[in-house]
C-alpha cells in the first residue's frame, strides 16, 4: 500500500512535467527518471510536511534536557537551558512548547508567554521542562494514513524539483512553485499550500488560550529549494 502511495506521487509529478512515464512500483523501477524522483523525494517530503502545522504530522514529546552546557553551542543563546529536539519521531519544526499541564509557559520576559530558540538539533529556554508540540517526519510506509490534500502538494513540489533535470525547463518550476506558494497577487499561503492549510483547518478544534498553540517564536527563517 505504501509502494503504491508514492508510485502515485511519482506518477503524478511526472505528468506534472509532460513526462508520461508508467511507473509500476517507485521502490524498484530503475529507470533514470524514477532515480532522480527517489534523489529528490525525501528533502521534498520534509520540506512540505515543516511548511504546516498538518493534523496528521504534529505531535507532543517531553524534552530531554541536556545535562551539561556546551560553550559552542550556547554562545549565541540568550537562554538558559538546552533540550535535544526528538529524533523518534524526527522532529522537522518545533510550532510551540508548554508546561506538562499543557497550558503556555509565562516567563519572566514582560509576561509574555514563552520564547525559544533553536540551534542546531537544540532547543534553548529559560524553562526547567518542556512539552514541544512539533512537525514529525513521516516515513514512507506511513504515508497512506496522511491526509489526500499533502499529496498534491508533495507531486507539485516533486515536479519543481525534477522538471530541470529531466526536461531542462526552469521556467516551468518556477512556475510550479509558483503554483505550490501562490502568487504575488494572492494573499499570504496562498496557492495550493494555502488552500491545503484550510481544509486541513477545517477539521480542527477553535485554538484556546491554554492550549499549546500561544507561543512567542523567534524565526529563523525557513529555505526552499
Amino acid at each position: 500500500m505504501a509502494n503504491q502511495t508514492l508510485t502515485n506521487i511519482f506518477s503524478r509529478a511526472l505528468n506534472r512535467i509532460g513526462a508520461r512515464q508508467n511507473i509500476t512500483d517507485a521502490t524498484s523501477d530503475t529507470t533514470p527518471a524514477v532515480a532522480i524522483l527517489n534523489d529528490e523525494w525525501p528533502a521534498t517530503k520534509d520540506m512540505v510536511l515543516a511548511d504546516g502545522e498538518w493534523s496528521c504530522a504534529t505531535y507532543r514529546q517531553y524534552l530531554t534536557r541536556l545535562s551539561e552546557p556546551q560553550a559552542d553551542t550556547m554562545a549565541g543563546s540568550v537562554y538558559t537551558y538546552r533540550y535535544e529536539l526528538p529524533i523518534n519521531p524526527f522532529c522537522l519544526r518545533p510550532i510551540s512548547i508548554s508546561n506538562p499541564s499543557g497550558a503556555p509557559i509565562y516567563g519572566e520576559r514582560g509576561g509574555m508567554p514563552a520564547q525559544y530558540e533553536v540551534l542546531g538539533r537544540e532547543l534553548h529556554t529559560d524553562f526547567q521542562e518542556v512539552l514541544l508540540k512539533y512537525v514529525r517526519r513521516i516515513k514512507d510506509d506511513q504515508l497512506p494514513n496522511l491526509d489526500a490534500h499533502l499529496f498534491d502538494l508533495f507531486a507539485v513540489v516533486l515536479a519543481a524539483k525534477v522538471a530541470v533535470p529531466l526536461k531542462g525547463n526552469s521556467k516551468l518550476a518556477e512556475l510550479l512553485m509558483i503554483e505550490y506558494n501562490g502568487g504575488p497577487a494572492e494573499r499570504y499561503d496562498g496557492g495550493l499550500l494555502g488552500k491545503a492549510k484550510i481544509a486541513d483547518s477545517q477539521g480542527k478544534g477553535p485554538t484556546i488560550v491554554a492550549n499549546l498553540d500561544l507561543v512567542w517564536v523567534r524565526d529563523q527563517g525557513t529555505s526552499r529549494m
